[in-house]
């Protein structure tokens, strides 16, 4: 039984985030990809609603890193069977294949970018692109195996951090390249690749462009980036520089064709005041661009007091002064809290996901206004602070219509999340109100039509019978995969007290039984007996059953009438003509006796009331055609003669 809480009014835009009850564990899932870890960093919507969440896994066993996925239905988390092996898919090129960024084609296929590697050596990792179809499986027409592994230099190791897809069935990558044992260049870069996966000499005469960040005295994580494509198909490639021994958020502009916009910062280059942290993995840094043209990056500020950030730029790669505190706004979670990815929403606010603990977990999610002040009406003053397991870290998110916000990220394996506003919104199951039965009987406690169940009977059916008092309750599993649960309660009240029929002349008979009441005639209801008296008009075993405020019923043993038409009892017969007869009949009674009541009772025992006779006469129309006993009572006899109605 569902019941109604009344919770205290909020104001209109207030917002408290709880885990989903009908998702998972406490609104809580976990996918296991392979034999190692696996991790959700990155989580895109295909063109079916499904939901793709990606990330890398690593085992130690073979000393290796996979591309581990999962495609979801967002409803309650179903794996997508036609997806890898049962919906989850660990994926590798190399012996080291490891994923930064991906995106989902219009037709279900994959694009996305990262670094692959043979082994451990650092001057075989190089920035790569990869390409699969909609199962998970290598695009085989994307160079011949599904990815391409290039470097800026014949020497250098590199990244991909984000890539985006072109109109003509390209691809666009941003990364870095870093020196090695080897030599090497540290810097910034892009690269545009043709539809089948070769780089496309149009972008910059050879497929890319470079920025040597070490030349203009910057240090660079090599590791941690992110970007974003404007409006016009330039791209701006955003990672942590180090300057005079402090990371802070810079900023690399390639136009369209592929050459450095000096027109961004300084030469296209702009580093700016923001600090950042760069010990946060792959998914520390996230960007998006409003519709005006601002860069929004997200990340982790001061790790020590955990400080999620999120810093505005202007189009030309300035902080946006109208922005937060002169374009950043940090807000301290915890010590030790990450900052991880964002969602810009359509209004310009946006959320920021992470962890309360680098290591510990615990979801947080930090929800900004369009200028940059936090929401305070959204979680404890623009933090909300979700229940999650233990050690399990969130990296990203999104907000589902409705306003459900789905995260995901990892502990061992891909960790999905489902949080809500209103969890009651959500319960689907209802075992409807509270049951009293009758002490013998038993109930039939119907779940509805779903997938599977769960009684705390351990029953598994549908549906069970029970017959004795508890509280029942049911979880039960839909065909999406969602969970509910309900609860019943069952009380078997007792019946009443037995009724006893009396009578002073084996004709009138009654009881003192209190209740709704019903007598019989050999089993068979007489019409209109309701009451706590009556007076047989045929011969045989007369009954009366009580019905009490819970339905509960109990009936008397049976009273045998043998007396009616014996010669000596009180009953007279009552001359009627004529016989048969179609509306009215005549009475003849005794000079003395004045009829007080007239009954018309038909071969099935049931009772008619007719009116008294005027002048001795008594109207019979409204009788069904059939044979009647006629039943005339005086103040001191009861009269019974037979009529037919034509």
């Amino acid at each position: 039984m569902r019941t109604l809480a009344v919770l205290a009014v909020l104001p209109a835009h207030a917002q408290t985030l709880l885990t989903s009850p009908v998702f998972g564990d406490q609104g809580f899932r976990e996918y296991p990809v392979w034999s190692g870890s696996a991790a959700g960093q990155i989580g895109v919507l295909r063109y079916d609603g499904r939901l793709l969440v990606a990330g890398t896994g690593y085992w130690g066993t073979c000393n290796c890193y996979r591309i581990t996925a999962a495609l979801v239905d967002t409803t309650c988390g179903a794996l997508d069977p036609t997806f890898g092996n049962g919906g989850v898919k660990d994926i590798w090129f190399e012996g080291r294949s490891i994923l930064h960024d991906l995106t989902v084609l219009d037709d279900g296929r994959i694009l996305a970018c990262g670094t692959n590697a043979p082994g451990n050596g650092f001057s075989g990792h190089k920035s790569t692109i990869y390409r699969l179809n909609a199962d998970g499986s290598p695009d085989l027409t994307f160079n011949a195996t599904g990815f391409n592994k290039v470097s800026f230099d014949p020497i250098s190791s590199g990244a991909f951090w984000r890539v985006f897809p072109m109109a003509s069935g390209g691809a666009v990558c941003v990364g870095s390249s870093s020196t090695n044992i080897n030599g090497g260049q540290l810097g910034i870069g892009a690269m545009r690749f043709l539809p089948d996966g070769t780089l496309d000499p149009a972008f910059s005469g050879d497929g890319m462009e470079f920025v040597n960040m070490a030349a203009l005295g910057y240090g660079l994580d090599f590791d941690l980036g992110t970007g974003v494509r404007l409006a016009d198909s330039s791209l701006v490639a955003i990672g942590l520089v180090t300057e005079s021994g402090t990371q802070r958020v810079g900023m690399v502009k390639f136009l369209p064709t592929g050459p450095i916009d000096t027109g961004f910062g300084t030469n296209g280059v702009s580093v700016s005041t923001v600090i950042a942290a760069s010990d946060v993995g792959t998914a520390g840094l996230d960007a998006a661009v409003d519709m005006n043209g601002r860069i929004l990056v997200s990340g982790t500020g001061d790790f020590t007091n955990g400080e999620f950030f999120m810093a505005r730029f202007l189009p030309d790669g300035s902080l946006d002064p109208s922005y937060g505190s002169g374009g950043l706004s940090q807000v301290m979670v915890a010590s030790n809290a990450l900052g991880r990815r964002m969602e810009l929403l359509n209004d310009g606010s946006t959320l920021q996901f992470g962890s309360e603990n680098w290591n510990n977990g615990h979801p947080r999610i930090v929800k900004r206004l369009s200028d940059g002040a936090l929401d305070t009406g959204f979680g404890n003053n623009g933090v909300a602070a979700p229940y999650g397991p233990t050690y399990h870290k969130v990296y990203g998110g999104m907000t589902l219509p409705g306003g459900r916000i789905l995260a995901w990220g990892l502990q061992d394996q891909i960790s999905l999340f489902s949080f809500t506003s209103d969890p009651a919104a959500e319960e689907f199951l209802d075992l409807g109100p509270d049951v009293i039965a009758c002490l013998g009987d038993s109930v039939m406690l119907d779940a509805g039509p779903y997938a599977a169940f769960l009684w705390n009977t351990a029953d598994t059916l549908q549906g069970i019978y029970v017959d004795s008092d508890g509280a029942y309750d049911v979880q039960v599993t839909d065909a999406m995969e969602c969970h509910d649960v309900d609860t019943i309660q069952v009380t078997f009240a007792p019946p009443p007290t037995m009724p006893v029929i009396t009578s002073s002349n084996g004709i009138d008979l009654s009881t003192m039984a209190s209740g709704d009441l019903q007598w019989h005639l050999d089993g068979t209801a007489l019409t209109g007996a309701t009451g706590a008296d009556w007076t047989a008009m045929t011969n045989g075993d007369y009954t009366v059953t009580v019905t009490d405020a819970n339905g509960c019923s109990a009936t008397s043993d049976p009273f045998t009438v043998m007396t009616v038409g014996v010669p000596g009892s009180h009953i007279h017969t009552a001359l009627l003509a004529p016989v048969p007869t179609h509306d009215r009949v005549t009475l003849r009674l005794p000079e003395n006796e004045q009829a007080r009541s007239v009954e018309a009772i038909d071969l099935l025992g049931n009772m008619t009331p007719l009116d008294l006779p005027v002048n001795g006469v008594l109207d019979i129309d409204r009788l069904a055609a059939g044979t009647y006993s006629i039943r005339v009572r005086t103040d001191g006899a009861l009269y019974i003669g037979r009529s037919v109605k034509l």
